[in-house]
């Protein structure tokens, strides 16, 4: 029989057995709840719940700061109605009969005269200036010889004027249908993409500035560089060489706070780029340069320049600091996006960005001065290579793209139409318990009466890794609530929820919610208290359970006990059963006992044991 009822690093313990218990150890400790209850204070277990859709997609982990925020949403609208998630209005093609064929139809947008204009590289060999009235396009001139394709358009003077991609000279029309070259740099100049209007100085007025590109005829030994103009239709089509960049290409020209901003670039052997400024079109200042990144298009928004970059990264200016402020997602939702950015507009309160993926499905994504989205997708690829320009017009968004063996260069967002189907995948959830096993529960969306046509259905994914298993599809018309039980075995460390919105593409469900229940499932672990007798004198000592005198005083065995929870490292425990266990001694207190084998003052000492 053995002499003590338990042992700890083989320390012998006699317990006062009316204290002994042994139970699961709960593995957080009590909290108490402050205001309104919320889904984090429910008593069996935890919640994952997303309520709005504000914060955009971009969140690859859930984090309590963004609580609105999900992964990823192509095709998803969560704008137009605050606080909903519903299928975006579908981006079509429009522009079918342009003459076309290059491999690269360089394409530019603008709104003049009441009408979109789009200059198209065709298979000619010129460049075609089409006039679109919103149903139909109609060839309004033929710029011979300049397969170089369209540069930009811009508006000057009530003039609509169109730059070249090949050889720096611009074209202008007052009437839509008569156009005459307007300004030609002469050899050594290349394309002109940046063109900018505006007033430098005080009591000046409006002029064109325009950079013209150099080009290195296939030898890169001392090549041309990028030449800044002024240019003045209202003094007789005069025009002036203001500075020159020490860059060959120059793609952004803005005015920002009454002070023209160049980006000079390098595109090709490593990008790069440099910013200049003037504030009266005479002294030229180069502020800095960024290593590593080139910016292609630019629009002003909010106060600051956004820059669209070679890298698939929206960066910011301000006037000092050039600061990158978003990078495109890829179709995954990570951030390993990498096609360059050529179009940017602003349009109903929100700046827009032009992207397209490896497959050629393109679309815009879209910022509020907060969170991005990426509203709008093509259905299906479109065999486009790039989208090159964008432009409002008659409340839509048009979007002009490079494409290979398509007719249709021309896309724009359908007011009166929506996606037939698109998916909203939430953040990777773990409850900030990354190593605690949860059980799922439940699921439940609320949405908007549901149509005739609409569902929303609901799909899990574990730890983030394989394929996505459907959980229940909401499709009852006039429902606006659905609840699914998840399987049995249903636990991870992780999950994720992929929502699959779907109508028939005249209407669009609204999803509100959802909210998935879950139990906390961690690594079960024994938990011990008892109270071990500090009795003894070496004259009367304490009778062990064998009938003979113990070895230890009551003081020895408090001091054994008090140096043990000194230890770092765990301790050997045997049980009543005579089981034997890791342990850690998490609590250990001494208090008087209450009676004794002898007179006078006798001690308990409480202890408390963890499973290691």
């Amino acid at each position: 029989m053995a002499q003590y009822h338990v042992t700890l690093n083989g320390q012998g313990l006699l317990l006062d057995l009316s204290t002994y218990g042994r139970r699961v150890a709960q593995p957080f400790v009590p909290k108490r709840a402050e205001g309104d209850p919320g889904y984090q204070d429910l008593a069996l277990g935890g919640a994952y719940a997303l309520l709005g859709f504000g914060d955009g997609h971009g969140q690859l982990r859930a984090d309590p700061a963004r609580p609105d925020a999900y992964r990823w949403g192509p095709s998803i609208d969560t704008f137009t109605a605050p606080g909903q998630a519903q299928l975006a209005n579908a981006l079509t093609s429009v522009g079918a009969g342009l003459t076309y064929g290059m491999a690269l139809a360089r394409r530019a947008l603008a709104v003049w005269n009441g009408s979109l204009w789009l200059a198209d590289d065709g298979n000619t060999g010129d460049t075609l200036v089409y006039e679109w009235d919103g149903s139909q396009f109609h060839l309004r001139y033929t710029w011979v010889g300049k397969s170089g394709g369209a540069g930009a358009f811009i508006t000057y003077l009530d003039r609509l004027l169109l730059s070249n991609a090949g050889d720096g000279a611009v074209i202008g029309t007052g009437d839509g249908t008569s156009w005459t070259q307007e300004f030609n740099a002469g050899a050594g100049a290349d394309a002109i993409y940046a063109l900018c209007v505006g007033q430098l100085g005080s009591g000046q007025y409006d002029k064109l500035y325009l950079v013209t590109e150099g080009v290195t005829n296939g030898v890169v030994v001392a090549p041309e560089r990028a030449r800044v103009w002024s240019y003045d239709y209202a003094a007789g089509l005069s025009a002036n060489e203001l500075y020159v960049l020490e860059e060959r290409k120059c793609r952004v020209a803005a005015l920002l706070n009454g002070t023209l901003y160049l980006f000079g670039a390098e595109l090709s052997g490593g990008e790069r780029c440099a910013i200049y400024s003037t504030s009266n079109g005479t002294t030229f200042k180069r502020l800095g340069e960024l290593k590593g990144n080139a910016p292609l298009c630019g629009v002003v928004y909010r106060g600051k320049l956004y820059l669209g970059m070679a890298r698939g990264e929206v960066w910011t200016w301000d006037g000092s600091t050039l600061e990158r402020v978003y990078t495109l997602l890829d179709p995954q939702g990570t951030r390993t996006y990498a096609q360059p950015i050529y179009a940017m507009a602003t349009f109903a309160g929100a700046l827009w960005v032009g992207r397209w993926d490896t497959s050629g499905r393109i679309g815009l994504e879209r910022f509020d001065g907060t969170s991005w989205s990426l509203p709008y997708q093509a259905s299906s690829a479109t065999s486009a290579t790039a989208v090159r320009a964008l432009a409002p017009y008659q409340g839509a968004l048009h979007l002009a793209v490079d494409n290979s063996g398509l007719a249709a260069g021309l896309f724009r967002v359908e007011g009166a139409s929506y996606a037939t189907t698109a998916t909203l995948e939430t953040p990777v959830q773990d409850a900030g318990l990354p190593s605690v096993t949860k059980s799922l529960r439940e699921a439940t969306l609320t949405h908007l009466p549901l149509a005739s046509g609409q569902s929303v259905q609901v799909q899990y994914r574990l730890e983030d890794a394989g394929g996505w298993t459907t959980l229940g599809t909401s499709s009852t018309a006039g429902a606006t609530s659905a609840t699914f039980t998840f399987p049995q075995g249903a636990a991870g460390k992780r999950f994720a929820l992929r929502l699959v919105l779907a109508g028939p593409g005249t209407s669009t469900p609204a999803l509100s919610s959802v909210v998935v229940r879950y139990a906390l499932a961690p690594e079960l672990k024994r938990l011990w208290t008892f109270e071990a007798r500090l009795e003894g004198t070496a004259e009367l000592p304490l009778v062990t359970l064998d009938g003979t005198p113990a070895a230890q005083t009551g003081e020895q065995v408090s001091a054994a006990l008090w140096d043990l929870k000194g230890q770092p490292g765990p301790l050997t425990f045997v049980d009543l059963d005579g089981a034997s266990h890791a342990v850690w001694l998490t609590e250990y207190s001494e208090r008087i006992a209450p009676e004794s084998q002898r007179r006078g003052t006798t001690l308990r000492g409480k202890i408390e044991l963890v499973e290691a």
